[in-house]
């Protein structure tokens, strides 16, 4: 067992010891909602996709328009096993761009959600992404080769 599981372990058993009445899910939650350094944070994500219900989706859905936290929420949202999470991921469509939206998309793959994949708004995001992106100039764009070659 690596030492950021142990870590974690030490850190829910003493939460579990002060706040008995909470369950485990509920005190991961506590720490997403909380000021908890980023670490910490990440790994409840990664706990609640293993013991997370409905009552995680909408905390884990509002990480997806975080930098930091995007990956890790995705993470784990994909594992549980409710509808609200696919219901989460169409709406995190309709308003993340970039390389946040391109997560969601592949997200929305992995839990094969095909209600998603008939909608308007799946075809519009990758469309909007694609568009966003800015062409760097490849080493054989003819540009870049006559510049290369006058030097």
């Amino acid at each position: 067992m690596n030492t950021f599981f142990k870590c974690l372990t030490a850190s829910v058993w003493a939460a579990t010891l002060t706040v008995s009445a909470q369950s485990p899910e509920e005190m991961l939650l506590a720490v997403l909602k909380s000021d908890a350094p980023q670490q910490q944070k990440a790994d409840a994500c990664i706990e609640l996709g293993r013991v997370g219900t409905r009552a995680a989706v909408a905390p884990l859905a509002a990480l997806l328009a975080e930098e930091k936290f995007s990956h890790m929420a995705r993470y784990g949202l994909e594992t549980i096993p409710d509808p609200a999470v696919d219901a989460a991921l169409r709406a995190a469509l309709e308003r993340l761009n970039g390389r946040l939206l391109v997560g969601v998309i592949q997200s929305v793959g992995v839990r094969r959600d095909a209600a998603a994949v008939g909608t308007r708004s799946l075809a519009c995001s990758a469309i909007r992404t694609l568009k966003s992106r800015r062409r760097r100039p490849s080493r054989w764009d003819a540009s870049a080769r006559r510049r290369r070659s006058r030097h």
